[in-house]
């Protein structure tokens, strides 16, 4: 096989920083996502405002998110696959979900983003799929690509119902998109 490119440590440098590079272009978050993370499970957090402020009395939330890099010949048109580590999935489970990207390396220049949020209750769904069998990890198939023409990634959900969703702020937001139903944008 071809050797790679790029060292483990660059591609997370690349993919992490991608990301941040990638949300300068939307006004109501703020990335804080570090490259050289010894978190457990997550690599930091986005925080979102109201009225296109930065500022601390217009913080709505924070959203914790999952960054993943990997090298590719050639990008995924529509989705990426991602094997999640089980103790992660409990892990993201009982801090109420989490916003979940994986960055396809082409060159420093060359990258697209896949998402997915994975909230409780589809977590909850893997766990309980994963005691049936003996494996201790998940495909889980990313199917959102973020871009800066991703349509109002922020626009707000306030899931206030759900317990879990009060672990970290009063009032945790899911980030969206909207698409059609069913419909995958192609890249």
């Amino acid at each position: 096989s071809k050797m790679k490119k790029f060292t483990n440590q660059q591609i997370e440098m690349i993919s992490t920083s991608a990301i941040n590079l990638l949300l300068c272009n939307f006004q109501d978050i703020t990335p804080d996502i570090n490259w050289n993370d010894k978190e457990p499970s997550w690599d930091g957090n986005i925080y979102l405002y109201e009225n296109n402020s930065s500022q601390k009395k217009f913080l709505k939330g924070k959203i914790p998110v999952q960054v993943k890099g990997t090298e590719v010949k050639r990008f995924n048109r529509r989705f990426h696959s991602f094997q999640i580590a089980f103790s992660d999935i409990k892990n993201y489970y009982h801090n109420g979900g989490v916003l979940f990207l994986v960055v396809e390396i082409m060159d420093t220049d060359n990258f697209k983003i896949f998402y997915k949020f994975l909230l409780p209750m589809e977590l909850n769904e893997l766990i309980d799929d994963m005691k049936n069998n003996t494996k201790d990890s998940k495909a889980v198939h990313l199917d959102n690509i973020l871009d800066k023409d991703t349509p109002q990634p922020c626009r707000s959900v306030f899931a206030t119902e759900n317990p879990l969703f009060l672990h970290q702020t009063d009032q945790i937001i899911q980030l969206y998109r909207q698409l059609p139903a069913g419909k995958l944008q192609s890249a």
